[in-house]
């Protein structure tokens, strides 16, 4: 799994958390496979390689907190 995120004009930075169930794609491999990725042949305004790139990553002591974040286990 990766985390990446993206800034929403109308309602700010949100991030995400994406996951693939295939064995032999670790979350290192995933993200330089996305960051790899050409755009050209989709019709779109704002995807493109660059802003996959900036999508996968996050500024300095972005995780720092992490292991103090507390996991929502209730549905």
């Amino acid at each position: 799994a990766i985390a990446y995120h993206n800034h929403i004009p109308t309602m700010g930075e949100w991030g995400w958390v994406l996951g693939v169930n295939l064995p032999g794609i670790a979350s290192e491999k995933l993200k330089n496979q996305l960051s790899s990725m050409e755009f050209n042949e989709i019709d779109t305004r704002f995807l493109n390689q660059d802003a996959m790139v900036g999508m996968l990553n996050f500024g300095k002591g972005q995780f720092d907190k992490l292991p103090e974040i507390k996991i929502n286990h209730e549905l």
